[in-house]
Order: structure tokens, then C-alpha cells, then sequence
């Protein structure tokens, strides 16, 4: 099974605010038509024929042309549309087939495992059994006569009594400290099944998760003192800052670190485009080096 993933911030993307009020049917159709390519495997491509089963005369699909959501495209000689940036959402063909592949020798290796321990389990209980013929054979023409102290001779009486004390069990907590067995109620440490506290592998940091530049978000008290001190315009740098990001539909885990970095790009790169750094002359740092994070 092939999941066509969803991001949990695509109902306010820029792309699907500007369908405006044909958004509901035309996410519908977008959506539908994700789900086909993931299913047959396509990266993204989806004939005209499949998109014109929900779209009789392509009227949403030219909307999410439009928006870019789409784009139209030709692969092996059969024309349709192309879905934006498929492979930073979706698994390709290939990571899917990669995955199926290593499935299917998982459940192999299993299934081989399974045998050869049904095998061996098999091999020991006819082994068990053989023995337990040939024992009860030579012991079948035997006749066991119970022993009773009539039969006994007086001198030998004391080798078929058992004093009482030896007789119950030992449960004393000096019997079980001599014992070379560990204790039951506690792992042992000499078994494979053991593992202590320190080899167990650290859990991982979990990832913050990246969304769009809330529309509330403003510089703080860093960043002006930054600003000055670098005799940019603050005011102006937001407003390239917020512009960069909704142009380009980026995503950030930390948009106050990502502002820190870009008026410092700021300074970097008016040099080099002979822009002054005076108020309002601030060069756009819109390099793309730190939408890496």
C-alpha cells in the first residue's frame, strides 16, 4: 500500500488560497488524482484521460495549473499534468519499490527461519521418543515388587527411613544464597535476553516541525538591536523578508533564527550588488542558503 501524504498546513498555502472559492472542488480533484499517481506509481503524472474521469472539461485543472499546483507535462508520449514538486512530498516509484523489495526478503528470511525451528523441534521430539521406546521395552518384562519393612531386615531399616526435616523442602533464605542459581525474581545478567540500561541505543531527538510565516509573526527585541547595529532598515528588510517567503511558499521550524540569518546575509551581499547599506538600501539576501535549516 502507497500513502499520498497531505501536508497538516495545505488548506492555507498562498496556492490553494488564490483558488478562492473553487478550492473545494478543485482540491477534490488534486486530491483524487494524488491518490492515482501514488497507486500506479507515476511520480506526480497523471494522463488527461484519468484527470477528465473527475474533471469532464478540465475546468479545475486549468485552476490548479493557474496556482501552480500543477503544471502540464508529457511522458512517453501521452499528454497530462504534472504535480509541483512531487518527489520533496511523496516517495518515488523507486523508494516504493526498494521498500516492497526489502519486504518481501524480510518475510522470506522469516518464513525460512520458521522452518528450520519446526524442523529442529520436530527432530527433537522423535529423538525424545525413540529413547522413551527402547527404555519402556527393556523395562517391560521386569516385575517391580513394592518394598515393605516386613521384607526388610531389621539391621537394614534405617537405609529406607527419611528423617522429616529432610523431607521438606529448603526454603531458607541461607539455602538459596548458596545456591549458584540467580535469584527468579530477578533478570540475569547472563543471559543473551539480558541487556543493560547503558547499551540501549538513546532515543532520538524528535524534529520540530516546519510550517509557513504565521501572518502574526513579528521581529523582536534581537532583531532590532541586531538591525542597528548593522544599519539596516528594519522595517524594510521585513517586508522583503515576509515577501521572499510567501513568493517562494517556504517552510521553517524557527522563523526568528531564519531572520537572524537573513540580515545577516543582508550585509553580506549589498557589497557585492554595490547597494548602500544606509535605510531603505538594503540588499534582498534571497541566496537560498539559509532555507536550508
Amino acid at each position: 500500500m502507497t500513502w499520498f501524504k497531505v501536508d497538516d498546513s495545505f488548506y492555507r498555502s498562498r496556492k490553494v488560497r488564490k483558488l478562492g472559492r473553487d478550492r473545494v472542488p478543485a482540491v477534490g480533484v488534486w486530491t483524487l488524482c494524488g491518490d492515482w499517481s501514488a497507486d500506479n506509481l507515476t511520480d506526480g503524472f497523471v494522463p488527461w484521460e484519468v484527470v477528465e474521469d473527475w474533471d469532464e472539461d478540465r475546468e479545475w485543472a486549468k485552476r490548479l495549473i493557474v496556482v501552480g499546483l500543477w503544471s502540464e507535462a508529457e511522458v512517453d508520449g501521452e499528454t497530462g499534468i504534472q504535480f509541483h514538486d512531487w518527489e520533496d512530498w511523496q516517495p518515488t516509484s523507486e523508494q516504493v519499490k526498494q521498500r516492497r523489495r526489502n519486504d518481501a526478503e524480510r518475510r522470506a528470511r522469516w518464513r525460512e527461519q520458521q522452518r528450520l525451528r519446526e524442523l529442529e523441534k520436530a527432530n527433537q521430539q522423535g529423538t525424545s521418543a525413540s529413547q522413551c521406546d527402547t527404555a519402556c521395552d527393556s523395562q517391560s518384562d521386569a516385575t517391580v515388587h513394592p518394598i515393605r519393612p516386613s521384607d526388610v531386615p531389621t539391621s537394614d531399616l534405617g537405609l529406607f527411613e527419611t528423617p522429616d526435616q529432610e523431607s521438606r523442602r529448603d526454603t531458607t533464605d541461607a539455602s538459596r544464597a548458596a545456591s549458584a542459581l540467580p535469584d527468579p525474581t530477578r533478570p540475569d545478567p547472563t543471559r543473551p535476553s539480558f541487556k543493560a540500561e547503558s547499551d540501549k541505543p538513546a532515543a532520538k531527538p524528535r524534529k520540530r516541525p516546519r510550517h509557513h510565516l504565521p501572518d502574526t509573526w513579528r521581529p523582536n527585541d534581537n532583531h532590532t538591536r541586531q538591525a542597528q547595529t548593522l544599519g539596516l532598515d528594519l522595517d524594510a528588510q521585513v517586508r522583503r523578508f515576509r515577501n521572499h517567503a510567501e513568493m517562494n511558499d517556504r517552510l521553517m521550524a524557527n522563523w526568528d533564527a531564519a531572520f537572524r540569518q537573513w540580515l545577516e546575509h543582508a550585509t553580506e551581499y549589498a557589497p557585492k550588488q554595490g547597494l548602500r547599506r544606509a535605510a531603505g538600501h538594503a540588499a534582498d539576501p534571497s541566496n537560498g542558503v539559509f532555507w536550508e535549516q
